[in-house]
């Protein structure tokens, strides 16, 4: 059973291939389209909340692949918690596995950093091992294997004991960080592995993907977060986009996606140059992509400068050192650092030809296949805020491989 979409799906079949899902949830009509386009069956738009232990006993899964909400925990949210509303799910959710007769033998739970420090974490924790599961937590993440991509998220795994593999820990031949008692991260077991560069994420053509027609907001559609907003201002604007993400615009009204659509203009130089995180073909890295990327500049993912201009890129950061990537530690002191006139960083970044990421190479930076596809109906701001929201394949993949090999799964009743 899957609490969510495609990147879910993928990771099972990677780890368990002809693995059988038997239900996957999700309430968004968007998500549930390009669930339905890549795999052939849609959703249960059920909402969770609605579902009784009866109903979970008969769909009959043995492994549970659970993302619930994240806004709850998020560092930029109010941390509510499990009071948080869109909480509720996942707690009834435990509350109705407690008097299932035939709970599932495994499970695995992906969210944010933050949720470790959750009450909802107690409850989950609470939850299990009164039902007997031996739990394993870890914080993992994509450049812990090599990709360019840090995109860290907590994982709980989960599986009856007795179920016919030996003691549940961390995954020995990874760098995932464990998880301790009382919600403390400790140190990587093993250094991370060497990170690829870029350029095999990479498309040759931005313009490509867009064809047969695709929708793109309108020009004054495009919102940015300006210097100033507080967090409170921000997480309304960011769940307004969420809404309006979600809610197609009529297509005589929506221009087409075009090539150029991906350029980083004028207007947006000057008014949010100062809080890009750049990279090049060559680099090792990109900032986590965020549901808001293409909207809004700071946070929410890193911009491309095409090949070719890695010095100049080396000469803009020295000359405007804004620009230069900081640690989350040092964000804040950094923030108080004078930035410079937009006028003249915006003239600097203009010959450097930045663009956004095109959806597509960010779903390759999450691990998604080559064969991953979006219906055209799909705009462009749909994209980014589905890819926003999703996981990274081989991340779960691994730790799926090393909580089900070996365990005896009653019936082979699936996921």
């Amino acid at each position: 059973m899957s609490y969510m979409g495609p990147g879910l799906h993928y990771a099972l079949e990677q780890a368990f291939p002809g693995s059988q899902v038997v239900r996957a949830y999700d309430i968004n009509d968007t998500a549930n389209d390009v669930y339905e386009h890549n795999f052939g069956s849609r959703p249960c738009q059920t909402n969770i909340d609605s579902l009784t232990a009866a109903q979970l006993d008969k769909l009959g899964a043995n492994v549970w692949l659970l993302s619930p909400p994240c806004q709850p925990y998020t560092r930029r949210g109010l941390r509510r918690h499990s009071a948080d509303d869109r909480a509720a799910s996942f707690i009834s959710l435990l509350r109705h596995v407690r008097s299932m007769k035939a709970p599932p033998v495994a499970l695995l739970l992906e969210n944010v950093v933050g949720f470790e420090a959750s009450d909802t974490r107690a409850i989950l924790l609470d939850t299990l091992r009164d039902l007997d599961f031996e739990v394993c937590e870890v914080i993992a993440c994509p450049s812990d294997l090599g990709v360019p991509y840090s995109r860290p998220r907590y994982f709980a795994a989960a599986r009856r004991r007795g179920a016919g593999a030996g003691a549940l820990a961390p995954p020995p031949q990874a760098p995932f960080r464990p998880v301790q008692p009382d919600g403390s991260i400790a140190d990587r077991p093993c250094a991370p592995r060497a990170a690829e560069a870029l350029a095999s994420f990479l498309v040759a053509d931005p313009g490509a993907e867009l064809a047969g027609g695709v929708r793109a907001k309108l020009a004054n559609d495009i919102r940015f977060k300006q210097r100033g907003v507080t967090d409170a201002e921000g997480l309304g604007l960011d769940r307004q986009s969420s809404l309006d993400a979600d809610t197609p615009s009529p297509s005589s009204s929506a221009p087409l996606a075009t090539a150029a659509s991906f350029q980083l203009g004028q207007e947006l130089l000057l008014k949010n140059g100062w809080c890009l995180d750049i990279v090049t073909p060559a680099s090792t890295r990109t900032c986590c992509f965020t549901k808001t990327y293409g909207q809004y500049i700071k946070g929410s993912g890193s911009v491309l400068a095409p090949a070719g201009r890695e010095e100049a890129v080396k000469q803009v950061m020295e000359a405007f050192p804004c620009l230069v990537p900081r640690r989350d530690a040092d964000a804040e002191a950094a923030s108080q650092r004078l930035t410079p006139a937009s006028e003249d960083l915006a003239a600097a970044l203009a010959p450097l030809g930045l663009r956004f990421f095109t959806p597509q190479e960010i779903a390759a930076l999450h691990g998604f296949p080559g064969t991953f596809a979006f219906p055209a109906s799909v705009t462009l701001r749909q994209r980014y805020s589905l890819l926003g929201n999703s996981l990274h394949v081989h991340v779960v993949a691994l730790l799926l491989e090393h909580l089900l090999t070996g365990v005896r799964l009653p019936g082979d009743g699936g996921a």
